[in-house]
């Protein structure tokens, strides 16, 4: 009777695990969207019909698709390439924009519901720090760049935003660095934009809209070595 309830208790203890486990994936596990209505062919640019993409279900197994996303991150459409099939689509570091040179455009959606344009924030500072999920992030080195752009704002203008991939509960873990700190949901788009592969990473453009510099992984974030 004994051993029964301790197994009873065990099983218990064990699908809380699982259970937990699940619910950390809430927010950054990918999307399961339907294709139906957005894959394109690519050498036509034109829509797939319901039956055609029955039809390469049927006989290009395990096919590979290209996301296309719009000016705001948000994906528009997918292109099926018949003359590679399988063609890999990972990120590309080499295409990640460059120092020195103008950074792309951008139209974010804080959490306040604010739209931002990177035309607008043209004559400011602006930093961009890009991470997947705040469920690893590095409260030290998000502190650090609080405090970094603290500093930064007290003899220059600066605007500075995180860019999350997917839709979290960011208040719970960063409301308090608001509004030094603007927060932006559901930015995955940007991240193949971007071809980011690097988490987190970190944008400091000038008021030119011009990248001075980028800050990868556990790097600290040094605002002041750039900002005069």
């Amino acid at each position: 009777m004994k051993s029964r309830f301790l197994f009873i208790i065990f099983l218990l203890i064990n699908a809380s695990f699982l259970l937990a486990q699940e619910g950390r994936k809430i927010g950054y596990s990918y999307s399961t969207v339907s294709t139906e209505n957005k894959v394109y062919w690519k050498n036509t640019d034109q829509l797939m019909t319901r039956s055609e993409l029955m039809k390469l279900k049927e006989e290009t197994p395990n096919f590979s698709l290209e996301p296309v996303y719009n000016k705001y991150g948000q994906l528009e459409k997918y292109y099926f390439d018949p003359s590679d099939p399988f063609k890999k689509t990972t990120r590309n570091p080499e295409l990640q924009p460059k120092t020195g040179e103008q950074f792309p455009e951008f139209y974010f959606k804080t959490l306040e519901n604010e739209e931002i344009t990177h035309e607008e924030l043209k004559g400011k500072w602006v930093v961009l720090f890009f991470r997947n999920s705040i469920q690893n992030l590095s409260k030290e080195q998000f502190e650090g760049l609080y405090q970094s752009v603290l500093e930064a704002k007290k003899h220059t203008e600066l605007e500075a935003f995180a860019i999350f991939s997917y839709s979290e509960n960011l208040r719970s873990e960063l409301d308090k660095y608001q509004p030094q700190i603007q927060l932006i949901n559901n930015g995955v788009g940007y991240f193949q934009i971007f071809n980011l592969v690097s988490m987190p990473t970190t944008f400091l453009i000038n008021p030119k809209g011009i990248l001075v510099a980028k800050f990868e992984g556990n790097q600290k974030i040094e605002l002041e070595r750039y900002i005069q």
